[in-house]
């Protein structure tokens, strides 16, 4: 379906190949999500991001108004703010990071108010900010979480104030397993590398096989399949929950961009 860079910013970057298939899974329970409201969505992503298609394309496609935002509406909270006020949209995404520095603004807080469905996405949630946004709306609050190569999201989590931040449980036909280095499954609570599984893999990296054998694995439970090394570190809960607990390598997220800070040039 189409193909995504992922890392430029270091120089590096390494072209994701997405199936038609694993989008269409994805839309699938993306689309359950974004149904508990039924208002207005303002995008305020970038259509060069993956993340475009949960307030972009599959809004579209369940009939609802997308509402777009210019690059200013995008970066400077005042002005988002008066974009979401004067356009009456009542679901938007948005990174944990512009999140808060957003809640620093009074125009955004006074504007946020009429969200009813707030996606935090991109990067990793936090409870305290959680308990921010939940002071200026009663909005319904989802953390999403996955990488390029799993299609966009592949799990999500209800956020409520005052309760612990997981990444939640895995979106239909997807799986997720938390692996010690042999790749044997660990015990509940133990941590452990997180992988991923199912419809959701894409195909791999374009022209770089070598990328794709040692990121895209042979998946132990399913003999034939593959699954999908993240370098995220995480425990799985009691609940049945996953914890993601930081990376095993020099990656980080920095307003929903991620940089690969061993692979920049120098």
């Amino acid at each position: 379906m189409y193909i995504l860079f992922t890392s430029g910013s270091t120089g590096k970057p390494k072209g994701v190949m997405v199936s038609t298939k694993a989008a269409a899974n994805y839309c699938l329970s993306m689309g359950r999500i974004l149904a508990s409201d039924s208002g207005r969505v303002m995008c305020v992503t970038n259509m060069t991001f993956d993340i475009f298609l949960a307030e972009g394309l599959l809004p579209l496609s369940m009939g609802r108004t997308v509402v777009m935002t210019d690059e200013d509406e995008r970066t400077l909270p005042w002005r988002m703010a008066q974009r979401l006020a004067s356009s009456g949209a009542t679901t938007m995404q948005i990174t944990p990071s512009q999140l808060q520095m957003c809640l620093g603004n009074d125009e955004f807080r006074a504007a946020v108010k009429n969200v009813k469905l707030l996606l935090l996405a991109g990067e990793a949630s936090n409870a305290r900010l959680v308990e921010e946004a939940a002071k200026y709306t009663s909005a319904r609050q989802v953390d999403v979480y996955g990488p390029t190569e799993a299609t966009v999201y592949v799990s999500s989590s209800r956020l409520v104030p005052g309760e612990p931040v997981t990444i939640g449980q895995p979106f239909d036909n997807c799986r997720m397993y938390v692996l010690d280095e042999a790749r044997r499954e660990v015990f509940p609570t133990a941590r452990g590398e997180l992988y991923l599984a199912g419809v959701c893999l894409a195909e791999g990296y374009v022209g770089r096989p070598d990328l794709t054998q040692a990121a895209f694995v042979d998946d132990p439970m399913f003999p034939g399949e593959r699954m999908y090394r993240t370098g995220d570190i995480a425990r799985l809960k009691a609940d049945g929950d996953i914890d993601c607990l930081g990376r095993r390598d020099a990656q980080i997220k920095l307003n929903g961009l991620r940089i690969e800070r061993d692979e920049i040039n120098g």
